[in-house]
């Protein structure tokens, strides 16, 4: 995310991104193989069926997200 068009391009074309602390090992490593620059070392559609992730390999879940610190008022 950026709030320079030029900025997000050259972010895409380098693969820069992040994830949240709270996201699984299993689904950071699919989301860095799917999003690798290099299109001869991406990852393909059949690795990606057999990804440990995909396949609930990992019987460990994720932990939780944190909570918003916010209150939502529903009565305005």
């Amino acid at each position: 995310d950026d709030d320079s068009l030029p900025r997000l391009l050259d972010k895409v074309c380098r693969g820069a991104y992040t994830l949240p602390a709270f996201v699984h090992p299993d689904t950071r490593d699919l989301i860095a193989r799917m999003l690798t620059v290099d299109p001869a070392r991406r990852i393909t559609m059949p690795e990606i069926k057999r990804h440990p992730w995909l396949t609930g390999a990992d019987p460990a879940p994720a932990p939780e997200p944190p909570l918003p610190d916010y209150a939502l008022d529903c009565d305005s």
